[in-house]
């Protein structure tokens, strides 16, 4: 949506594509970091590589949130940036390229992990919570 955006200078879907990531990124990334991480926490001590992981996952969601930032500032006109369309572009390109390896990651080994490591109560635990910051 962001590359589209640039590409057709549409201002319109750009704002579109910052309001999911303001809502659906966000929630997505607060489930992880407030119900996933700290019951994975006693598995990642034994596993080097999950804690990692984890470390790799919650640094890459600051990463996201400075450049939603970014994005919130191009959309709202409040960037510097002399070509809005190209700072537009950018973002949209780096955006891409981190959600790319962080997905990876959470495919190939967070969510394994929670399946493995997990019990069938933490994980109901874990939809609770999300259900209840949903307001469902």
């Amino acid at each position: 949506m962001l590359a589209t955006a640039a590409v057709e200078h549409d201002i319109e879907l750009a704002s579109d594509a910052l309001g999911f990531f303001g809502r659906q990124g966000k929630r997505h990334e607060g489930d992880e970091d407030s119900s996933v991480f700290p019951r994975l926490a006693s598995h990642a001590e034994a596993s080097a590589d999950l804690k990692r992981t984890i470390d790799e996952i919650a640094e890459e969601h600051r990463h996201h949130a400075e450049l939603h930032a970014r994005l919130d500032a191009i959309v709202s006109g409040r960037d510097d940036a002399a070509d809005m369309w190209a700072a537009l572009a950018d973002v949209a390109k780096a955006l891409g390229a981190s959600y790319e390896k962080h997905i990876a990651k959470e495919e190939q080994i967070l969510f394994p992990a929670v399946r493995t490591l997990l019990s069938d109560a933490d994980r109901e635990a874990i939809g609770a919570e999300m259900e209840a910051r949903r307001g469902r």
